[in-house]
């Protein structure tokens, strides 16, 4: 896969290849010269940013890697004193109080791969055999964790899905039966907990389901669920790839397009390439503080901006990309940068400035910073617009835990609760603020619990 060679005046040749970095040849021998960063022979699976701007990645070898902002690292069995298996790594989250939480996924043979889990703070590593094959994580508002399999092999060796209690490190596996048919299959490739009772399933061959399992997971009786599937109109196809919740609106990506589903009237519309999408095949959605949403594809990126009733989609391919067969999308609220996991490393995308103001120059900030809800009240807002002040705000990660509007002249505006009644963890977030007249402004508060 070489690009060009040349000869020094020492007589040494070098090499440029598309995907191995340069080789030397100094008269007997290669040697394989790589820029800092992860492995560009590799795939990227998936992306996770934590609250203090560390990227960290998966791919097959070595199994994990992060970047600082000031340097890159690698992780395995080695340099973790056992901790991290060395196995395909697939799985990717971390939980709000700063946990890594690594899932290992589709090893070769019949090895079935464990999770993995980094504390924070330190680097104190745990394993957890029982989880087996995970592909998905997520973590609900009460800080349980749930996990997603997908499993080679014939069906005896699929282990549906997995719950991990916060309070008493209680483990649980829900097949297909145990759910009273709710999980589509045993096969869960995306996954979202987005409410202490509820569950949104992705699966591999099988759409989409919500379970709402009501006081408990293990009584059935008040359960309630709702499937979409292509037969009944709501999906493009029903190999799921990636969920992402938008207020009321459920984005699935398939390898067929983008389903959006209205939860309230389950009403669908698609977004595939007849419709501007970089391709069809989609690998993973991730939404940014303006609520723009991004979308890897297996044929480039693409970053769609609703417009009303519709939307303007704005597409990405090499050189932009290092690779246009991308497998995973993360956003960086705080940096404004996107980053692209692809079948030959990483690309990164300045998306915005988060010191600048939006359009109109709206200039605001909020007080008290850090903010301790229990001692402070709620957290006010100093801005130069009128009442009438809205917004919205994010982790992190780019998902949105609260809203608010109307914000009157107290300019009192939030108590540190999401939206799902629970409180929000410790940690940074973006708060995106807007005005009647479409001005923007941005600020970041730290919550201190």
């Amino acid at each position: 896969d070489a690009t060009c060679a040349v000869r020094d005046v020492q007589g040494r040749i070098w090499v440029g290849t598309r995907a191995a970095g340069m080789y030397r040849w100094d008269g007997s021998a290669w040697r394989q010269l790589l820029a800092p960063g992860p492995r560009s022979d590799k795939p990227i699976r998936s992306l996770a940013i934590a609250a203090d701007g560390a990227l960290w990645f998966t791919h097959q070898y070595p199994v994990l890697g992060s970047f600082s902002g000031a340097g890159w690292a690698q992780h395995d069995a080695g340099n973790t004193g056992g901790g991290l298996e060395n196995q395909w790594t697939a799985g990717l989250e971390i939980a709000s109080n700063g946990d890594l939480w690594v899932g290992h996924c589709c090893c070769p043979g019949d090895v079935n791969c464990r999770v993995d889990r980094r504390a924070f703070p330190g680097n104190g590593w745990a394993a957890f055999p029982d989880f087996l094959d995970v592909m998905a994580i997520a973590e609900d508002p009460s800080g349980d964790l749930w996990f997603g399999t997908v499993a080679h092999g014939s069906e005896d060796n699929k282990n549906g899905i997995y719950r991990l209690a916060h309070d008493d490190s209680t483990q649980a596996q829900f097949l297909v039966a145990d759910t009273g048919g709710c999980l589509p299959s045993n096969q869960v490739r995306a996954l979202l907990a987005p409410a202490d009772d509820r569950v949104i399933f992705g699966s591999l061959g099988d759409g989409v389901a919500v379970w709402d399992y009501g006081s408990s997971v293990t009584d059935l009786t008040d359960d309630q669920c709702v499937s979409f599937r292509q037969s009944t109109g709501e999906l493009r196809g029903d190999d799921v790839t990636s969920l992402l919740l938008r207020g009321g609106e459920l984005w699935v990506g398939t390898t067929a397009g983008i389903s959006v589903i209205s939860l309230a009237s389950g009403s669908a519309r698609f977004i595939t390439t007849s419709h501007g999408l970089a391709g069809d095949q989609v690998a993973c959605l991730a939404s940014d503080p303006q609520g723009r949403i991004w979308v890897a594809t297996r044929s480039g990126a693409s970053l769609i901006t609703p417009q009303g009733s519709g939307q303007r989609i704005e597409n990405f391919a090499y050189p932009d990309l290092v690779n246009e067969r991308l497998n995973s999308v993360g956003v960086d609220a705080r940096s404004g940068r996107v980053w692209f996991g692809t079948d030959r490393g990483l690309s990164a995308y300045q998306a915005w400035d988060p010191g600048q103001d939006g359009p109109g120059g709206l200039e605001a900030s909020v007080y008290p910073n850090p903010y301790r809800p229990a001692r402070d009240g709620a957290l006010r807002l100093i801005a130069d617009g009128g009442a009438g002040l809205r917004g919205e705000i994010y982790d992190l990660s780019g998902r949105r835990v609260a809203a608010f509007s109307s914000v009157g002249s107290d300019r009192s505006f939030w108590d540190g609760t999401m939206s799902s009644g629970a409180a929000a963890p410790s940690g940074l977030y973006v708060i995106v603020i807007r005005s009647d007249s479409g001005a923007v402004a941005r600020a970041q508060v730290a919550v201190i619990r």
